[in-house]
């Protein structure tokens, strides 16, 4: 079984996609094929042996959400439909034992100072329902400041390491 996030073959070429505008060697802003509601910037990675190897989609900036409420609440949603699909994920909420930002209207604050991780993550062995080519998905809560914050959904492909190889040699050769 293979996978298809976003209406995005990986290992396709990237030629298959609408490039909005390369944003690093191998990185691209894109246009899906089919988008996700909740989705508004969509990213790719891909070498030219492998194609794309890793997608990710990002949801617009959830403004005036210190507390996290309008995220997690965004983020229970898309688990439940990627658990639907891949079975149920590894769930992490952390807060750093020696945080500063403990205050629940700090939430927000907690994420981007690096004190609170909260994510999601279907990751091989472990989950076994995930296709083929796929080696695991991330959905997770990212915070752009004290009061923003955002919702990214991440898939990398079995072949991602070996094409971030392939990568690495291609800038070498350019220094």
């Amino acid at each position: 079984m293979a996978s298809a996030p976003f209406g995005i073959e990986m290992g396709s070429p990237v030629s298959t996609v609408t490039v909005v505008r390369e944003m690093a060697q191998g990185k691209y802003y894109i246009t899906p094929p089919k988008p996700h509601p909740q989705f508004e910037t969509y990213l790719v990675q891909a070498s030219p042996t492998y194609g794309i190897v890793w997608i990710k989609g990002i949801t617009s900036d959830l403004l005036n959400d210190s507390y996290g409420n309008s995220a997690l609440a965004m983020m229970d949603k898309l688990r439940a439909q990627l658990e639907s699909r891949y079975g149920p994920g590894n769930k992490t909420d952390f807060l750093m034992p020696d945080a500063l930002w403990t205050d629940p209207r700090d939430w927000a604050m907690g994420l981007l100072e690096g004190e609170r991780a909260h994510h999601c993550l279907w990751q091989r062995p472990e989950n076994r329902d995930l296709p083929d080519d796929l080696a695991s998905i991330f959905l997770g809560i990212g915070a752009l400041d004290n009061t923003t914050t955002n919702v990214v959904l991440e898939y990398a492909s079995t072949s991602l390491e070996a094409a971030e190889r392939e990568l690495d040699n291609e800038a070498a050769r350019l220094l």
